[in-house]
């Protein structure tokens, strides 16, 4: 696939002698691979950064321009096909505005030719993880603006190369590659990649390597993405997300062990590049727009020191009644992957968890079925553990009271006295102890009082108007079917965590509105979004995110296809443009095609 240096195990004179295929990979889009073994990494602690606030060319301290078509005495086209010339020009590679500038620029009538780009590498070889640590690698990214045939060709990325390749040019890919970001043609999926062993074929399908990838609205937008190489668990893991959401693990199971030790045991440097043809993307054409910039905030790097795993918690005896939240309804803020629903957390079984998305804020909250009087609420965590939190109860499921607020915790069990009363009570996380998200193994509850049965769900209209005359916490979740008005669109019961309704039969141009959405005075990061789809025939569309009408700015936009069905959940994460204040916000459903495309259970702003 997309391998850089793929060719380089090819002696020039082979490579003027033979064509050599391509392999496209086989993916699995969205793929969520299993949970990390253990959370034994310590704290993460910045070691390099660089944050483009300059002008003009990068820092050659910090780091190297590529130039021409090759290494010097490495394979042509750098390996991989590709066209364009690498230049150290700022016409192709400048600071301005706070970000670095990767532009890739034609010249001349014939798309084959005439194109100059941007390659970069650090100066240092030697990022690593520590014994028994952690390595982070991390880019906040704008992919080039570009889509559809204008984009044919481009190939933006953000990678790591084993330091014994520098000098040598002809090792890959035992030595290694990272590929923390690829992308190509415009099209809205991006990559992450190791590269290792022998090729073609070898321990890692080479030329393919052992990838993964997710759909995500990448062009022209920006997002953090980030590897992690993990060497405090066994297996060790390399771990890969997109705004603190993980989709793709590589364990060092997954091959032999000499093969995984010639591969990461030793530093590696970091590229930033855009590329134009080759190999996996194709070539440009006529269509093909010239400028297209890949923007990047800022590289950081970070290593962590192997800490302790903590083990799994033994229950305490309870005395004073007997858990109000065993088994009851529950719902969460989101999942981390469906190996860890939400209720897993009041199963009575601490070999079982909830674990949410990587991000804050997120929340848990039962139904205890009733009124209850309750006085001690039991937190079992995992050890990615909340630091700060708050027990909520309710009367309704929509106006809480915080019953008790936890600031600094640093333990992974906490017993916590209250006094309270309420039928829904929930934990609502506002920062996680670690990188990871929310984990528990179970949340208890205890009170004077007795479980009553669950009652049985009756049928709830879709309002048609303002269901209550306060405002709406931008931070909280708010349940798609408790719009204020709506066009196009019906409610049916979900089988979602949680139950209740869900907004369905959306299609192009179908809208809703949420009136007095309180963002406050700092603006969101993110907007989290509950989505399904059983659209079929590889269509899709787009879940877009405007403020006070429906033609106003766009804060998001989410683009969604199939799901595996109409009630085949996932949480879905976007970037979201600065906004603060109370403002209304619409949902606006775009497609090229006629029919439903997607159902919606529930969003949520992140700061």
């Amino acid at each position: 696939m997309r391998s850089k240096v793929f060719h380089k195990l090819f002696l020039p004179v082979v490579l003027s002698l033979m064509v050599i295929a391509i392999t496209v990979p086989v993916l699995v889009a969205g793929a969520q691979p299993a949970e990390r073994t253990t959370a034994a990494l310590g704290s993460w602690t910045q070691i390099w950064a660089d944050e483009f606030n300059g002008s003009g060319g990068v820092n050659t301290a910090n780091w190297l321009y590529d130039i021409g078509t090759s290494y010097p005495g490495g394979a042509a086209n750098w390996g991989t096909g590709e066209i364009e010339t690498m230049t150290n020009s700022t016409n192709n590679v400048f600071q301005s505005g706070g970000s670095l500038n990767i532009r890739a620029l034609h010249s001349g009538s014939d798309p084959l030719s005439g194109w100059t780009s941007g390659r970069i590498e650090t100066q240092r070889t030697d990022f690593q993880p520590p014994s028994g640590g952690g390595l982070a690698v991390e880019a906040r990214i704008q992919l080039p603006n570009v889509s559809g045939a204008a984009a044919q060709g481009y190939w933006p990325a953000f990678w790591m190369l084993g330091a014994p390749f520098r000098g040598n040019y002809q090792n890959w890919p035992s030595v290694g590659e990272i590929d923390i970001l690829e992308a190509i043609n415009g099209v809205n999926t991006v990559y992450a990649t190791l590269h290792c062993g022998t090729s073609p074929g070898g321990p890692c399908n080479e030329t393919s390597g052992i990838s993964g990838n997710t759909s995500v609205t990448a062009w022209g937008q920006w997002h953090t993405y980030r590897m992690e190489f993990d060497k405090s668990v066994s297996p060790q893991e390399l771990r890969f997300y997109i705004d603190g959401s993980r989709f793709h693990t590589v364990r060092s199971d997954q091959v032999d062990a000499t093969t995984w030790n010639d591969a990461t045991n030793h530093g590696f440097f970091v590229i930033l590049n855009v590329a134009i043809g080759g190999g996996w993307p194709g070539n440009p054409t006529s269509s093909t727009v010239s400028g297209g910039t890949m923007l990047i905030d800022y590289v950081r790097i970070y290593t962590a020191s192997g800490g302790s795993s903590n083990p799994t918690p033994t229950p305490t005896p309870v005395s004073g009644g007997s858990n109000l939240a065993l088994n009851r309804p529950v719902t969460a803020s989101s999942t981390e992957n469906n190996s860890y629903p939400a209720g897993n957390a009041v199963d009575g079984s601490t070999s079982t968890r909830w674990s949410s998305a990587f991000s804050d804020p997120q929340w848990l909250r039962v139904d205890l079925g009733s009124t209850q009087t309750i006085n001690r609420v039991v937190l079992r965590w995992e050890t990615a553990y909340g630091r700060d939190f708050q027990i909520q109860t309710s009367n309704d499921g929509n106006n809480w009271t915080t019953i008790r607020t936890v600031s600094g915790n640093t333990s992974t069990t906490n017993d916590l006295s209250v006094s309270s009363s309420g039928r829904y009570i929930r934990m609502y996380g506002t920062a996680r102890a670690t990188q990871w998200g929310y984990s528990l193994y179970e949340f208890e509850v205890y009170g004077s009082g007795s479980i009553a049965p669950t009652p049985t769900p009756t049928s709830v209209p879709a309002p048609t108007s303002t269901p209550s005359s306060g405002g709406r916490d931008a931070y909280s979740t708010i349940e798609a079917e408790s719009y204020n008005t709506q066009s196009g669109t019906q409610t049916e019961a979900t089988s979602d965590t949680g139950g209740g309704l869900n907004v369905g039969w959306i299609a192009n141009g179908d809208w809703l509105r949420y009136d007095n959405v309180n963002f406050g005075s700092s603006s969101p990061i993110t907007v989290q979004a509950r989505l399904a789809s059983g659209v079929s025939g590889g269509a899709s569309g787009l879940v877009e995110f405007h403020l006070d009408s429906r033609t106003g700015p766009t804060i998001a936009t989410i683009a969604i296809g199939n799901t595996g069905g109409w009630q085949s959940w996932t949480t879905v994460p976007m970037n979201t443009s600065s906004v603060t204040g109370t403002r209304t916000v619409y949902i606006v459903f775009a497609s090229g095609q006629s029919s439903d495309f997607v159902n919606i259970n529930w969003f949520y702003f992140t700061r």
